[in-house]
C-alpha cells in the first residue's frame, strides 16, 4: 500500500482504562503513534461505554475497507512481504544492562526484560543521533535512516524477510539473537569499510558525541 495508507489503530490499554490509537508512517522515519480518543473505562458511565462501542465499530470498519483495499492493489495475487535493502546496511542493537537474576526457560515473560533494555538502549542511541544532527556532525558521521525488528520465527510470511536480515547480520559479523532484536538501518556509502576511522577522524567524531 501507499505511505499514506499504511496506517494501523489499535488499543492501549492499563487496568481499566482504554484509549484508542492509531500508527502512521512517515518517509525516512519513525512511525508515530497518536491518540484518537479520550482515556475510557467500560466500567465508566454508560456514555463512556456507549463511546468505547463507536470506536470498536471504527476498528471494524477500517479492517473491512482495509481489506477492500489490498484486494483492488493486488489483484487477487497472494501477497508477500518484500525489503529493499540493495543500498542499505543495518547494525542489531545491543543488549543493554541484564538482570543478574536467571529467569526460568519456560517463563512466558523471559524476553521482556531484554526487550525492554533493547528498546531502551535503541531510544538513547536515536537521541544520540538526533543531537549530532544538529552539531555539524553530517560530515564525521552516517545517520540511519530508520529502525526494523528482526520477525518472529513463527510469522511465515516474513520468512524470506527474517532470511535475508540474518544473513545480511551474519555477513557483517553479527552473532547475537536476533529475535526481535531492533536493527538500526544506514544508508551505504560507495567504497564503505568497518575498519576502524583514522585518528584525525576518530578524535573530532568522539567530540561530536561527547557534545550530543
Amino acid at each position: 500500500v501507499s505511505l499514506e495508507d499504511a496506517v494501523v489503530p489499535g488499543i492501549a490499554m492499563a487496568g481499566s482504562e482504554y484509549q484508542f490509537c492509531a500508527v502512521y508512517l512517515l518517509a525516512d522515519s519513525f512511525p508515530v503513534m497518536v491518540a484518537l480518543s479520550r482515556k475510557l473505562s467500560p466500567l465508566g458511565s454508560i456514555e463512556e461505554q456507549l463511546e468505547i462501542a463507536t470506536w470498536c465499530l471504527r476498528l471494524v470498519h477500517f479492517a473491512t475497507e482495509t481489506a477492500k483495499l489490498l484486494r483492488r492493489s493486488n489483484s487477487g495475487k497472494r501477497m508477500k512481504a518484500y525489503l529493499e535493502l540493495s543500498n542499505y546496511f543495518v547494525k542489531p542493537v545491543q543488549d543493554g544492562i541484564k538482570s543478574p537474576q536467571p529467569i526460568a526457560e519456560d517463563d512466558a515473560s523471559s524476553s521482556m526484560p531484554l526487550f525492554s533494555n533493547r528498546s531502551m538502549r535503541l531510544n538513547r542511541l536515536m537521541c544520540l543521533y538526533e543531537k549530532m544532527r544538529g552539531q555539524s556532525g553530517e560530515r564525521l558521521v552516517l545517520f540511519p535512516v530508520g529502525v526494523l525488528t528482526m520477525p518472529g520465527r513463527e510469522v511465515a510470511a516474513s520468512e524470506d524477510i527474517r532470511n535475508l536480515l540474518v544473513r545480511i547480520c551474519r555477513e557483517e559479523g553479527f552473532r547475537l539473537d536476533l529475535d526481535f532484536r531492533p536493527l538500526v538501518v544506514f544508508p551505504k556509502l560507495s567504497g564503505w569499510c568497518v575498519e576502524k576511522p583514522p585518528a584525525s577522524l576518530r578524535e573530532q567524531y568522539l567530540q561530536q558525541l561527547t557534545a550530543a
